[in-house]
């Protein structure tokens, strides 16, 4: 099939391969080049570097709301347009430049966790299963009709940058699939059953996301720094500043030393890392990273600061 690929991050990069396999991609839009690194300086999108490496059409519009990408993406003369993470809604007029119209590849079991971030929507819920759906796009948010979808487990370490390959490699596979069956015409799309739909969609994260306090529960902490790694990352006062834990794990409230003190206070510091108290028990603190500093174990953390024990962050 003839295609116009829409997709930004690297959850966009395998779907796009796969499709550059085996279809026809007669031009990838993306995200606009962004400041990025210590530098700032510009730098292209992962599904726009594949594009250019493999000289397939590039446009990366600040806006899809203009007349001109609509005559662009028309002008490619697509069969169906697939959207993996562009990032932006698509305005109606573009879901209907293409024949067959435009599917999706999204990252999570439909209806539960619509929205921009259904990944880190679902570690920070304690989901145990997530997977991803192939869906029939329409003007509201992650809505359309479903063609298939594919599970996949949560394991209890498992962060949003992991969880992020392995659903994109898992969506690659359902989207050449949903494809074949598109081609064939015996694709069936099933409308979403509502009552499966999350309370509220996955927000965008933000960077203000990760800045936490020790009053919240241990759980919802540990889940937190799973949730927003690669980014933002999670932040918490420490020893008077504001110091990014990169890995946790929760504790019983009997296994630390003093455990029930005032949420921020350290607990105990042993080989494994810092306990620390939480607003509901202890949570043991595995790697942390200081402002300006690399990431390391938390023993080897507070080997450098003595006295940390009963000291609140």
């Amino acid at each position: 099939m003839r295609v116009v690929f829409m997709g930004t991050p690297e959850f966009a990069v395998p779907p796009l391969r796969a499709l550059l396999d085996h279809h026809d991609v007669a031009l990838v839009v993306s995200q606009p080049d962004r400041p990025a690194g210590r530098g700032m300086s510009l730098r292209r999108s992962p599904a726009a570097e594949l594009a250019e490496s493999e000289g397939v059409d590039l446009e990366l519009p600040g806006s899809l709301r203009g007349p001109e990408m609509l005559q662009r993406v028309k002008a490619a003369h697509p069969d169906l347009l697939v959207v993996a993470a562009y990032g932006r809604i698509l305005p109606a007029p573009m879901l209907e430049a293409a024949p067959l119209g435009a599917i999706n590849v999204h990252a999570s079991l439909l209806p539960r966790w619509r929205g921009a971030s259904p990944i880190a929507g679902a570690i920070l819920a304690g989901d145990e299963t997530t997977g991803v759906s192939i869906m029939r796009m329409e003007e509201g948010l992650d809505t359309g009709p479903v063609l298939l979808q594919r599970p996949a487990q949560i394991e209890p370490t498992a962060t949003t940058g992991e969880l992020t390959q392995l659903l994109a490699l898992l969506g690659a596979g359902a989207l050449l699939e949903g494809l074949e069956s598109i081609a064939a015409g015996t694709a069936v799309f099933t409308p979403q059953d509502q009552l499966g739909a999350t309370p509220t969609v996955s927000p965008l994260v933000q960077k203000s996301d990760g800045d936490l306090e020790w009053s919240l529960p241990a759980t919802r902490i540990e889940r937190a720094i799973r949730a927003y790694d690669p980014w933002p990352g999670v932040r918490l006062r420490l020893d008077g500043e504001r110091v990014r834990v990169r890995k946790a794990r929760v504790m019983p409230p009997w296994t630390a030393t003093g455990s029930g003190g005032a949420p921020g206070e350290v607990l105990e510091v042993g080989p494994a890392g810092l306990t620390v108290q939480t607003g509901d028990g202890p949570l043991l603190l595995e790697v942390v990273q200081a402002p300006g500093k690399r990431a390391m174990p938390a023993a080897e953390y507070a080997r450098g600061r003595r006295g940390l024990v009963g000291r609140d962050g």
